[in-house]
């Protein structure tokens, strides 16, 4: 059976750490509901999700609902993306400048050797 690619929404730090110890390579993508720019971007940051190996994992953050993540990560402006491997932090992005956001994707992918 080929592997799937795991999309959640975590706001519990604990259940946060959990999901990064089960999962080897993740992206964060922290937003909030009334954030325009964390909805204007979605479209394509799914198109660049899309296009690595299903073995990366994708967990959305809702910084209004996960105030110890966000603290954690010093998330103080959305959306902000956030590259994980093996549980440690790597590439960070945040804004919605799509420039930037490929240039995160392209990491991430140079990372796992996609």
């Amino acid at each position: 059976m080929a592997e799937e690619r795991r999309l959640v929404e975590i706001s519990d730090y604990s259940k946060f750490i959990q999901f990064l110890s089960e999962n080897p390579v993740v992206i964060m993508k922290a937003h909030a509901t009334w954030c325009g720019p964390c909805k204007t971007i979605q479209p394509f940051f799914e198109e660049k999700v899309n296009e690595l190996p299903t073995g990366v994992s994708v967990v959305y953050v809702d910084v209004d609902k996960a105030s110890t993540i966000s603290r954690k990560y010093r998330i103080r402006s959305v959306p902000c993306m956030i590259s994980f491997f093996k549980g440690q932090p790597y590439d960070v992005v945040k804004g919605a400048n799509g420039g930037e956001i490929f240039k995160f994707f392209e990491k991430v992918k140079k990372r796992i050797g996609a």
